[in-house]
């Protein structure tokens, strides 16, 4: 999970660590570097760069066992492992193309924006 949190100083995850803090104490467990949020294992990492501030930004209403989240869209999902890179990455960026989850035109044009060169085909 991204977040955005502001940073004093230097130190862009000391406000990770603070929601760290905060979590074990309202009795979250704190696992690794994954917080357990109903059993389900958590990684909050920060919005590192303007693509991931883009995926949060045009993240995406769902309802989850009737709590509302914000779900980043697979166009940034796909655009974000691309731009990571990394087999494993584009194995999964590829998965996402072949079930149809993503709209190609409009990540093309995600692509475009943050200057990703990628090839995307329009048949998976």
């Amino acid at each position: 999970m991204f977040v955005t949190l502001q940073a004093t100083g230097e130190d862009v995850l000391a406000p990770l660590s603070r929601v760290c803090e905060w979590a074990s104490g309202q009795g979250f467990v704190v696992q690794a570097e994954h917080l357990l949020i109903a059993g389900v294992p958590v990684q909050l990492l920060p919005a590192y760069n303007p693509l991931v501030e883009a995926a949060l930004a045009t993240a995406r209403r769902h309802d989850y066992a009737g709590v509302p989240v914000r779900v980043v869209d697979p166009e940034h999902l796909v655009a974000v492992a691309l731009h990571a890179g990394g087999a494993r990455r584009r194995e999964r960026a590829w998965q996402l193309l072949e079930v149809g989850a993503v709209e190609r035109g409009r990540l093309r044009q995600v692509l475009t924006t943050h200057a990703i060169a990628a090839k995307i085909p329009d048949d998976a």
